[in-house]
């Protein structure tokens, strides 16, 4: 698991704000999968996964419109990882959660912690040069 930390910042307040509110739905899903024999286990990972599906598409539109203002010459390929991102949020089986088969989820946040801590590390980050 992989915290908040504000070195992770880029000094846009709203764009930190959401990478940390992200942060949090991994830890929800992560501590979702942690809990034993929770009753509304596939209900709460499939509402955790629609708030993420939905999230993102909010942030990296908000994202993007900044990126554009701030007229970065990758913008393009920045948009292309975020589109590869939500095909990836969108193409989870969530059938399998019915079956209690959680080892997609198990895989995904790992995936979700990796992808995001980078992109904000090493891509968002690049926005901080442009304000």
């Amino acid at each position: 698991m992989i915290k908040w930390d504000d070195s992770y910042n880029i000094g846009i307040k709203t764009i930190d704000e959401q990478h940390q509110y992200l942060f949090k739905l991994c830890r929800n899903l992560e501590m979702l999968l942690e809990t034993p024999n929770v009753i509304y286990k596939v209900d709460d990972a499939i509402k955790i996964i629609c708030e993420f599906r939905n999230y993102i598409t909010y942030h990296f539109y908000f994202e993007e419109m900044y990126f554009s203002i701030a007229q970065y010459d990758n913008l393009t390929t920045h948009i292309a990882e975020h589109e590869q991102f939500k095909d990836k949020i969108l193409d989870i089986n969530i059938s399998n959660f019915y079956k209690e088969n959680y080892d997609e989820l198990k895989t995904l946040i790992n995936f979700l912690y990796s992808w995001i801590f980078d992109h904000i590390t090493k891509k968002d980050i690049i926005l901080k040069n442009f304000i």
